[in-house]
């Protein structure tokens, strides 16, 4: 489910970009963000897997097996991934990329079956939102990293 949810974000972020720079080239690359091996100008990674704890016990789907019913939660998860422009790319226009990334999770944030052909089986929907870390935060996520 991570992998598939994670390719789907991955490819509406990459014709998000194309759209952007008027480009048929890839933009985004699915992989850990100390890779040697980056060839687009941005990289998404996974940062951290998290239950949805507000939404855990309210909905449940019902399933009859045999003679006795089921109660089935639906799966909430908090997906959260980082951003990275690739080193090789000047300051200047690897902010750029960033900022346009930015700009099209912010005003794109819902994404399901109804909005996109190519919508993982698995989801009901998608919601991308940006999260913003303190720099103390920041700078733990990044010594972790190994960057």
């Amino acid at each position: 489910m991570i992998d598939k949810t994670l390719e789907f974000i991955s490819k509406v972020l990459n014709t998000g970009l194309q759209n952007a720079y008027h480009s048929d080239e890839q933009q985004v690359t699915l992989g850990h963000v100390s890779s040697e091996s980056i060839t687009t100008p941005l990289m998404i990674s996974l940062l951290s897997i998290e239950e949805e704890s507000v939404t855990r016990n309210v909905t449940f789907k019902r399933q009859s097996s045999g003679n006795r019913p089921l109660s089935q939660p639906n799966e909430h998860v908090n997906l959260y991934v980082v951003l990275a422009i690739n080193k090789a790319l000047d300051y200047s226009s690897g902010l750029d990329v960033l900022s346009s990334a930015r700009r099209f999770i912010i005003n794109n944030p819902i994404h399901d079956a109804r909005t996109h052909a190519m919508f993982p089986e698995h989801l009901l929907h998608l919601t991308l939102e940006v999260h913003h870390l303190s720099l103390d935060t920041q700078s733990r996520v990044w010594q972790s990293l190994g960057q």
